[in-house]
């Protein structure tokens, strides 16, 4: 589709559009306890109704349970309890814990982690949050196409979900300029460019 617009550029609205649809699928991956490591305009489709769709999983990082986390995190309040007895057969919102809708969750996903560990507050008093990311996932794989490649990776530091954002990154600005920002006149030029 990309090749096909005027100068391989999208203009701004379907930038912001298309940008978001790929977050929402980065953050389900990483809840998942996926690395992608494979953010490319090639491996987004549009599908028939407009919303996209990652193809080519060939370099994600599966996370083993015990350094992926989604969990439900909240304070320590009481439930909220209805102000009226209008219905007293229903129960107070929050009062299960079992509460997985949209109108009862804060998401709050961070993309960079500290080696310390440490949890958040949820950003709404009484509001579960939810925390899903790969903490502690490390690999130290040289994987992706040059251009998109984090310094993380191209500097053999291993490299964790941030390589992702990273990418996303790149990806919106192609969008937007119709080249990536750190293209050399080859791949060697172009690695230089990302660590420079």
């Amino acid at each position: 589709l990309r090749q096909r617009q005027p100068e391989k550029r999208f203009d701004e609205a379907a930038v912001r559009f298309y940008a978001s649809e790929v977050v929402v699928a980065l953050e389900y991956l990483h809840m998942m306890g996926i690395i992608y490591r494979d953010l490319k305009p090639e491996n987004v489709l549009i599908r028939s109704d407009g919303h996209i769709m990652l193809t080519d999983f060939d370099l994600s990082l599966k996370c083993d349970n015990s350094t992926s986390t989604a969990q439900l995190v909240s304070d320590q309040n009481p439930p909220i309890t209805s102000p009226s007895n209008d219905y007293p057969n229903e129960p107070p919102p929050f009062a299960s814990s079992s509460c997985i809708i949209p109108n009862c969750m804060v998401p709050a996903v961070s993309c960079f982690h500290s080696k310390r560990k440490h949890r958040r507050r949820p950003r709404h008093r009484g509001a579960p949050e939810i925390v899903a990311e790969p903490i502690d996932a490390r690999s130290m794989s040289f994987v992706g196409t040059h251009e998109y490649l984090a310094p993380e990776i191209v500097s053999g530091e291993g490299h964790g979900n941030a390589v992702d954002w990273w990418t996303l990154g790149i990806f919106i600005f192609e969008m937007l300029y119709g080249v990536t920002p750190f293209k050399g006149i080859d791949n060697e030029f172009t690695l230089a460019n990302i660590v420079a």
